[in-house]
């Protein structure tokens, strides 16, 4: 037992160490007929807070994706911080500001879209932007 636990800790310390970021990609499944509506609730109030977040450098990136060709997965956006402890404050915060902003009847017309959302969190191995640091 005590062997194993030491086989967990060195694991997720060579994860931790290889790491050069973190993503969250959150996606969403929205029926096609309110794909528009949806995206403008992003783009009207969603949308101008996490890029908040990137300007003040809380987080790396924010991208919204969408598509109506492909899977169900139609509304997706991707969150790039520099570790999870990163993320976690960034979310908090960026969530803070959404509920505290986002008029109530615009965030519950958001839910009736949202038919099935998931959320996937990844330690980020390898990132290139082509920059010099």
């Amino acid at each position: 037992m005590k062997n194993l636990f030491l086989i967990i800790i060195l694991f997720c310390a060579i994860n931790t160490n290889a790491q050069q970021g973190f993503v969250m990609m959150n996606q969403n499944k929205v029926e096609f007929s309110n794909q528009g509506k949806a995206y403008k609730i992003f783009d009207d109030y969603l949308n101008p807070i996490w890029n908040q977040l990137v300007d003040e450098g809380m987080i790396i990136s924010y991208s919204m994706m969408t598509h109506a060709w492909g899977d169900e997965w139609n509304l997706n956006y991707m969150i790039i911080t520099k570790d999870h402890a990163s993320f976690l404050k960034a979310w908090s915060e960026g969530f803070k500001r959404i509920r505290s902003t986002v008029p109530q009847e615009k965030w519950d017309e958001l839910m009736r879209y949202t038919l099935e959302h998931k959320d996937n969190l990844y330690s980020l191995r390898h990132h290139y932007d082509g920059k010099k640091n």
